[in-house]
């Protein structure tokens, strides 16, 4: 049966039940009549058009090489980051077309709190807490006080961002590097000064600097990455996905 036919007949079911004068077939009739309503909205004609739709992107994305000859010396490099940074904005949007919930690192404080992304977060105290370097590397102040607790993760739990997080950071200094000069290329893409973009990160001119001279975590996740990813438009998610992309053996797709 199509979309449009599972509507009509959870309709036809509902006004059986309303009129049947049987306690027992009203229940049955009631329940039958939701299963088609699921069915229906499962394939729903937009929604499947969404559906094929992300299939295309993902294969376009998936696809993309960098021409050879080009006079770009870090083209591969930029196509590799490009590709990742797609598929995740893809998975996001399937969380919502399959499961009606919004990913986590797209869920605003209030959503987070809600379980809008479908799990309820707990509010770090000093997430507005500034960075600052620890033991020679860089952590959020609020994720030190905080280790137990990751607000960003994300419903899968399975794995998920605190998994991907523990893989990225044993990855050698060239994936770092390699992020480093990704978010560097795309401020000086957008013409804004390390000044500019720690403002809109909310994150100190230094997190900048050190996350654009690629340096390796000493042990924790850096909130201040995902911060200033965010605030560049790459997505929360793209520090993982960037560092990640460097082992294949490994993938975050």
């Amino acid at each position: 049966m199509t979309g449009p036919e599972h509507y009509r007949e959870s309709e036809r079911l509902l006004k059986v039940a309303t009129k049947s004068p049987s306690g027992q077939q009203r229940i049955d009739c009631l329940a039958a009549a939701q299963v088609h309503a699921t069915l229906a909205t499962k394939q729903d004609p937009i929604r499947e058009q969404l559906a094929t739709l992300l299939e295309r992107w993902e294969e376009v994305a998936d696809s993309y090489k960098p021409m050879e000859g080009s006079k770009h010396a870090d083209l591969e490099e930029r196509y590799r980051n490009y590709r990742y940074v797609q598929l995740r904005t893809i998975r996001n949007l399937r969380q919502v077309l399959d499961t009606g919930t919004i990913p986590c690192e797209l869920a605003t404080e209030e959503e987070q709190r809600r379980g809008a992304c479908g799990q309820v977060h707990t509010p770090e105290p000093d997430a507005a807490e500034p960075n600052r370097a620890v033991s020679g590397g860089w952590i959020g102040y609020a994720a030190e006080k905080n280790a137990a607790r990751d607000p960003w993760a994300p419903s899968n739990p399975e794995g998920g961002t605190t998994v991907r997080r523990a893989q990225a950071l044993k990855a050698d200094q060239s994936a770092w590097l390699m992020l480093g000069r990704a978010i560097r290329r795309e401020r000086e893409t957008q013409q804004l000064s390390r000044r500019s973009l720690s403002e809109r990160a909310e994150v100190s001119e230094k997190a900048i600097q050190t996350a654009e001279e690629g340096r390796v975590p000493a042990s924790r996740w850096p909130q201040s990455l995902n911060r200033i990813t965010t605030a560049l438009g790459m997505g929360s998610g793209a520090a993982e996905d960037i560092v990640l992309s460097s082992l294949p053996e490994n993938p975050p797709f």
